[in-house]
């Protein structure tokens, strides 16, 4: 616990409590977290000094001024699920249901979503690349979205390398679908980001990998579920874009 808040001393209580499962199977409360923190570690609250000098809030503010001649009905976002942190196993137990080519691997989601719910999902045991998300827009995104400017016409990315591939814009370009990246290290103005933050929560909580012997399926079954027409509504305003009224 201490090397993890030394690593990320911003996170909340809930993201220690999410980490630490993700280590070590244990499910702690977040008040349980608390006592240890400040009983038996000293480790306080306090208002840090921000040193974080990648992030351009000049890039961040254009984007949102860009943003506002977009509807949000137009954009469509996609991205990984990070670090794969759906695999699971019984604690003392192998994860044998996560096994590819004798090599333990966890369930990574690519899902996209637009305002109206999840538009494509794709599950893989493998990490991405651009191949994979070449092939994933190719023959499963690109087909179900509309040509520029309509309903779904605009595909927003973050900046993994693997989104900037050398057919990345071209498919687009073919698709008539307008392609656009989000500024660096801005996470918050990605909808999916919460998104996925729901589905892990819903997992984590469930425990629903440890009694299924179809771990995927469960995973596309609380994705889907989460992913409604409602929740995306309110993720594309919480993350400030042009929403409709209801």
């Amino acid at each position: 616990m201490v090397d993890l808040v030394q690593r990320e001393p911003g996170l909340f209580l809930d993201e220690i409590r999410e980490q630490l499962y993700d280590s070590t199977g244990v499910l702690l409360s977040q008040s349980g977290i608390h006592r240890n923190l400040v009983e038996r570690l000293s480790i306080t609250l306090k208002k840090p000094e921000t040193k974080h000098i990648n992030k351009s809030l000049v890039a961040k503010y254009a984007w949102i001024e860009r943003m506002e001649f977009y509807p949000a009905e137009f954009l469509v976002f996609t991205g990984e699920s990070a670090d794969g942190a759906f695999g699971r196993s019984l604690r003392g137990t192998p994860a044998e249901r996560f096994l590819v080519n004798s090599k333990a691997a966890r369930l990574n989601l690519l899902p996209a979503i637009s305002i109206t719910g999840m538009v494509s999902l794709t599950t893989t045991f493998e990490n991405f690349n651009a191949r994979k998300f070449e092939h994933f827009l190719e023959y499963d995104l690109l087909p179900r979205m509309n040509r520029y400017p309509d309903i779904n016409s605009v595909l927003v990315c973050d900046n993994a390398t693997w989104h900037r591939g050398q057919r990345v814009p071209e498919l687009c370009e073919a698709a008539g679908v307008q392609l656009m990246y989000l500024p660096p290290y801005c996470p918050e103005l990605n909808p999916i980001e919460l998104a996925f933050a729901a589905v892990k929560q819903q997992i984590r909580y469930s425990r629903i990998l440890e009694r299924t012997n179809d771990p995927e399926w469960e995973i596309r079954r609380v994705t889907g579920e989460i992913m409604t027409a409602e929740y995306c509504y309110k993720l594309y305003k919480h993350c400030g874009y042009c929403v409709p009224r209801n």
